[in-house]
Parts: C-alpha cells; structure tokens; sequence
C-alpha cells in the first residue's frame, strides 16, 4: 500500500511539474501557450494540443500557409488557423485565414497589427490537462487531490524511503549474547548494544 501511494505521488508530482513548466517557460521568453479547442485545424492540429504563439516582428515575415493565431471576434477565444491568402489594398496587406478542416474561409481578414503570433510548435494531449485545470471545475478537483494526498501522507506515517532508512540502521546493532555480554557489562559504558564494527574489535582485543 504504502508503495503504490509513492508511485502514485511521483506520478501526480510529474504531471504538475510537467504542466507547469510547458506554460512558465515558455512565458519567459515572450511565447504564448495555447490550447486548441476545436477540430477546425485538424488532422494537423489535434483537439486538445498546446501550442505556442511566438510573435511576429514584422508582417513581411508571414507567408501563405503560415499558421497564425489572432483574437476572436468580439472579445472571444483566440483563433489558430492557416493563412490561405493574402491581399493589399492601398498599401495595408490583409490576411485571410482558413480552418484546415473547413471549406471556407473565415469572416473578415485579420490585419497585421491583430495578429499575435505564428505557431512554431506544439505538443499533443497536454492540452487537455491545462484546459481543465483553467476552469472552475478543475481546480476544485485539482484542489481536492493535493488535500487527498497531503491526508493520505499523514496517515501512512510519512516517508516510506525514510523509514526503510531507519530500518536499515537498527539492523546494523546486535545483542551480545552470554559471556561476552556479561564481560562488556562491567565495563564502564552506558550501553550495551554495540554496532557491528566495536564488537569485532573487542573480540580481537580478548584473544589479545
């Protein structure tokens, strides 16, 4: 029992740990992490995949097949789409996106300035697990597992590794059994349990 729960600890403790510096990370160097939601990008970017937005210094950088991310319409969730063409019109180029699963284009075209970035990389499924740990629902989950955990810790009497330590240890001390016993007990010392090392070289000393 006390084995499992070690495992499963190192288990949860892997998937925090791996979660969070796939999202801190990354803000560091000025990238955004997000997650797909829909399909509308598939099969090239998969429901539940994060991504990350690296953004762009200037428009001549984007091309035809670029894969941008821009806000949605009317404050909504941010959109990840491929750009399918581009247009100028009195000197300001627009970009017109498409979803690789739909067969039409998006609504208006994005202009430059709306734009937040190009997606570079992306991981797949560890989406998921960000998603749910930004709504309501999956923090109090995520809440109640790490109280579960810290309960459950207590219970088993702490650190498995440490009491296996402890264990070790005390087999380390024997029990001198009959005459040498009564011989070290004469001796001026307090106790008369000896680790391993002592009672050889005592032995050694008698036979002296």
């Amino acid at each position: 029992m006390k084995k499992a729960f070690s495992i499963l600890v190192d288990i949860l403790t892997s998937i925090v740990l791996i979660v969070a510096l796939a999202m801190v990370i990354p803000w560091l160097f000025g990238v955004q992490p997000k997650v797909v939601l829909t399909g509308s990008m598939e099969p090239n970017l998969p429901v539940g995949s994060l991504v990350y937005v690296v953004p762009v210094s200037a428009e001549e950088d984007l091309a035809v097949g670029d894969i941008i991310t821009y806000p949605g319409v009317e404050g909504g969730k941010d959109v990840t789409h491929r750009v399918n063409r581009i247009e100028t019109e009195e000197g300001i180029k627009k970009f017109y996106t498409k979803g690789d699963a739909n067969e039409d284009e998006d609504g208006p075209p994005q202009l430059f300035g709306n734009i937040l970035g190009t997606v570079e990389v992306f991981v797949p499924i560890i989406g998921y697990a960000l998603a749910l740990l930004l709504t309501t629902s999956g923090k109090v989950i995520a809440a109640t597992i790490c109280v579960i955990l810290v309960i459950l810790f207590f219970l088993l009497g702490g650190d498995p590794k440490e009491k296996g330590e402890k264990k070790e240890k005390k087999e380390l001390w024997i029990e001198l059994p009959g005459e040498e016993q009564a011989q070290v007990n004469a001796e001026p010392v307090k106790e008369t349990r000896w680790p391993l090392p002592q009672v050889r070289a005592q032995a050694e000393n008698k036979r002296k």
